[in-house]
């Protein structure tokens, strides 16, 4: 059953931003909102259950890769989120075990690609197991800080309580003239995210695969300097390439 309500805050929600959870446009499942005992109250959604969603209206007034922050609480292990745009998943966070229903904690998502202008995005769930959901806020995320030529930099979030997966890449041929060989090596069998940005900081190119795959990067790439991220959950590789 698919249920499309009027905004509860019934106004545009527009990103950057904060957005209330309860503030869907359409839903599939059994949530519903109650008030919140988080701080700033307000309303929270609970009884979202595996595969439900939740689509919120909004306007992206500008583009570029955001960070998006969920307020969660959890007493349960396997919650996970999905940010999606029609068929294509922007991104996928897990929703860490806070110990009560009510203990509350802020888990951001970082690098989710977004263009200017009206979209309907989607919140799934697509964990196991549940928690409940008061704001998610998207912020422009700050461009990748350059390396040197041809030098892989991983980054650990210190904070995780997973331990690493072993990610590594290899990219060859590094300069070339045609396209970059980017393989991926990792003892987690986990969906890989890659993003290729230009000087700049912007997004130029978004790829996924999974360990063990090659992926093909850069065909169609001006000459150039440009970073390629390559993420796993919440490990990542930042690589400087030349394209001549």
């Amino acid at each position: 059953m698919t249920v499309t309500v009027n905004s509860a805050s019934g106004t545009t929600k527009y990103i950057p931003g904060k957005i209330e959870a309860e503030s869907y446009d359409a839903h599939q499942g059994g949530m519903y909102a109650v008030a919140t005992s988080d701080a700033g109250g307000g309303q929270q959604v609970i009884g979202i259950t595996p595969n439900s969603w939740m689509d919120y209206n909004v306007v992206v007034t500008q583009s570029g890769n955001y960070n998006v922050s969920f307020r969660v609480a959890t007493p349960q292990l396997h919650a996970q989120f999905q940010i999606k745009l029609g068929n294509t998943v922007l991104g996928t966070i897990n929703i860490p075990y806070t110990g009560e229903w009510n203990a509350w904690t802020t888990v951001t998502l970082t690098n989710v690609p977004l263009t200017a202008g009206p979209q309907t995005l989607r919140i799934l769930s697509t964990g196991t197991e549940t928690c409940n959901f008061n704001w998610m806020e998207y912020a422009l995320a700050p461009a990748p800080r350059g390396i040197g030529t041809g030098e892989s930099q991983l980054i650990v979030d210190k904070n995780l309580p997973k331990p690493p997966t072993g990610l590594s890449v290899s990219v060859f041929p590094n300069p070339t003239e045609a396209h970059f060989n980017l393989k991926i090596k990792s003892k987690s069998s986990d969906l890989v995210q890659v993003k290729v940005y230009d000087i700049l900081g912007r997004q130029v190119q978004y790829l996924q695969g999974t360990p063990g795959e090659v992926l093909r990067l850069g065909s169609a790439l001006k000459a150039g300097a440009y970073l390629i991220e390559t993420r796993q959950g919440d490990e990542k590789i930042v690589t400087k390439v030349v394209k001549q």
